[in-house]
């Protein structure tokens, strides 16, 4: 009995086509692969360049007491192109250290020197790349840093 089945069962290789099925089998999963691999790598990468602008906009906020215009927008030149166009900007609390209108004036810091501020920037990391398969979807990424002021104000 078991002979009449093993007789009636082919092997997959046995079949014509077989191995054009394997082969775009496995073109569709390298693709696939790779797409997640470069996806993880610019989410790596975009979280690297958030990092180092938010260190550069904390050592000028600790310098001048104080998120001002000259700091937001040097924050701004460091973030990748596509953060950059969100629109979001760099906060600071306490509420104090956030100067809307002007520049901070050395010595009319609203900080007093060691006082502790906390930085922070919201975005939302897109997956661009999985929308060639049909996924739409991002996370929102909250990233903060605390710095001491350094302020002059005596």
């Amino acid at each position: 009995m078991s002979a009449l089945i093993a007789r009636r069962l082919r092997r997959l290789h046995d079949q014509d086509g077989a191995y054009v099925i394997e082969f775009l089998g496995a073109i569709v999963a390298l693709f696939a692969f790779t797409l997640i691999i470069v996806q993880t790598v610019l989410v790596f990468m975009n979280a690297s360049l958030v990092n180092h602008a938010l260190g550069l906009a904390a050592q000028e906020t600790a310098a001048r007491g104080a998120v001002d215009y000259n700091v937001q927008m040097a924050f701004q030149q460091q973030l990748p192109a596509g953060l950059r166009n969100q629109g979001s900007s760099l906060m600071c609390e306490p509420v104090g250290c956030q100067v809307e209108e002007d520049n901070v004036t050395p010595g009319f810091e609203p900080t007093g020197s060691g006082q502790l501020m906390t930085l922070s920037y919201d975005y939302v990391q897109d997956f661009s790349l999985l929308k060639i398969i049909g996924l739409d979807v991002g996370m929102n990424v909250h990233r903060t840093v605390k710095v001491a002021s350094q302020s002059t104000k005596e």
